[in-house]
């Protein structure tokens, strides 16, 4: 068995109690097998005394065992729970700082199906596999006290299923894969119709949304049929090769001994109560198994996350003197947009970025601030190249369209960062959103994707955010373009005076504004383009 993800995600003292709980309630098959041997023999040789023995001894047992069967469940829904909530915290952490660029789409996917996955067939699976590992271990340990050479017949025969499961874990992990892609698919496409419903009404195009997802819901249904189908082949095979096993050698052979005076009836019958928790935890073991295999490609997908994790100590803002771009050149998949772009900024410089739609004005603030490479040439801050990481954490990219999280107007702002009263005060009346603030209040539900607020109420929160993290460098992103000509004219100026180096995108500049930036670069004059 490869290693048990409940010792890397569950710790401390669930982890422990469960472990210990399970070694324990792992003594109830035992005492079970030997109270049916006592009772029958107890039958065999007429002896009262030891039928009250046994009866005051099964109270008590089984009275002891419900209590630490009560607590094992506990301390195992506890475990879960701790488990659950890290793998969690942990992929979460990993999606925001991996260097992996996965759809939103897949990663959605990863969080509301695979993980569950993992919940039910993968912790659940290993919780199963370590209790019956326990429970078949003591009852192999008992039964060869009662009779060595029987016992041995009865491993034999448990023996037996774990071979032929083998047969079938490479069909388990690949059906397991199949149905973790076309999950995937399914949970894509179904986010697709749901926000694109209106223009799928619009153009009566429901017809075509039916056909299309039916189809993948067919692909979805049938890769899962085929996983169940290949589990369950596998399940039913081994339950039938073992129980034939049993009940035709091991079996046979304890009979045998009866006749020949080796073995008690009592002894025997203990013997065939012990089976149970031989054969039945393997088969449990089997199916625990084989379930474990279906979350092994999810794992490996979590893992894969978290390899590409990149560390960001070390990448706290730094002070920015100067920025320089020497033969830049960017792409787009096989298409150039742009190359021999040159400047070069000093602390406080404005750089005003213009050309028509679709030269790659917004691509290039993106690589400014980190957040893809240029395709060509050479980026320098500080006559240095830094990573990528350093960058984002050094710039604030102020965008045109700007994500707003279903939350409150300060939380939009602060993005839940600790903050300065004085400085967010500030920020407000900069950003033009004094008079919202004293409408609607900084506790204010914006709702999903801020549909709660103008745009132009909307951009200028995300202008508040980024001045609230007093980066070295701004670069803005058409940040005016929802704004009336008069907010946009006081945020521009605000923004002009500041000390921040500032690289603006903009049709909304003035030939006055004009001359207030250092310099001017129209993308549609560079060459290559």
């Amino acid at each position: 068995m490869k290693e048990l993800y409940i010792f890397k995600y569950g710790k401390g003292k669930w982890l422990f109690l469960t472990i210990v709980l399970s070694i324990i309630t792992s003594i109830g098959g035992i005492f079970t097998a030997y109270i049916t041997g006592r009772f029958i023999d107890s039958a065999t040789m007429g002896n009262i005394d030891q039928l009250v023995q046994t009866i005051m001894i099964t109270v008590i047992g089984l009275s002891v065992l419900f209590v630490l069967g009560v607590a094992f469940v506990y301390a195992k829904n506890n475990l879960l729970y701790q488990c659950n909530t890290q793998i969690k915290a942990a992929t979460f952490d990993a999606s925001l700082n991996s260097s992996d660029e996965h759809s939103i789409k897949e990663q959605l996917s990863l969080f509301t199906n695979d993980l569950k996955q993992i919940e039910t067939k993968g912790f659940l699976s290993e919780v199963a596999i370590i209790q019956n590992a326990l429970m078949f271990v003591f009852a192999l340990a008992y039964g060869i006290f009662l009779s060595p050479l029987t016992m041995l017949m009865f491993v034999v025969a448990s023996c037996v299923p774990i071979i032929i499961s083998q047969l079938f874990a490479k069909k388990i992990e690949s059906s397991s894969a199949a149905w973790s892609a076309s999950n995937s698919l399914y949970t894509g496409k179904l986010n697709d119709y749901m926000k694109g419903k209106d223009t799928i009404v619009n153009y009566n195009a429901q017809a075509s949304a039916k056909k299309d997802f039916s189809k993948i819901t067919t692909q979805l249904e049938n890769s899962l049929k085929r996983m169940n189908n290949t589990v369950n082949l596998s399940n039913q095979t081994v339950g039938s090769v073992a129980n034939l096993a049993i009940f035709g050698l091991a079996f046979s052979f304890g009979i045998y001994q009866v006749i020949q005076a080796n073995l008690s009836i009592g002894h025997f019958m203990a013997i065939v109560q012990v089976t149970n928790y031989l054969i039945n935890p393997l088969m449990i073991i089997v199916s625990a198994a084989n379930d474990k295999k279906t979350t092994a490609v999810i794992f490996k997908k979590i893992e894969g996350l978290e390899e590409k994790t990149y560390d960001l100590s070390g990448n706290a803002p730094f002070e920015i003197h100067s920025i320089k771009v020497s033969e830049g050149g960017l792409s787009i998949g096989e298409k150039k947009l742009f190359g021999q772009l040159n400047f070069e900024l000093q602390k406080g410089d404005k750089l005003l970025i213009t050309g028509p739609s679709g030269y790659g004005k917004s691509t290039l603030l993106k690589a400014l601030g980190g957040f893809m490479p240029f395709a060509e040439g050479e980026y320098l801050i500080n006559n240095q190249r830094h990573s990528s990481e350093s960058i984002q954490n050094s710039v604030a990219l102020i965008k045109q369209d700007p994500f707003i999280f279903d939350d409150t107007i300060l939380f939009n702002i602060t993005m839940g960062n600790p903050y300065n009263q004085t400085d967010l005060d500030k920020v407000i009346e900069q950003s033009q959103l004094a008079e919202l603030i004293a409408e609607k209040g900084l506790g204010y539900e914006v709702g999903e994707n801020g549909k709660n607020l103008s745009g132009g109420q909307l951009q200028r929160i995300e202008i508040a955010r980024g001045l609230l993290a007093k980066r070295e460098i701004i670069l803005a992103d058409e940040i005016s373009s929802a704004l009336d000509n008069e907010t946009s004219q006081k945020i521009n100026q605000m923004l002009l005076r500041s000390d921040s180096t500032l690289i603006e995108v903009s049709h909304k500049v003035s030939e006055e504004q004009n001359s207030q930036y250092q310099q001017i670069i129209n993308l549609s004059q560079l060459e290559n383009v």
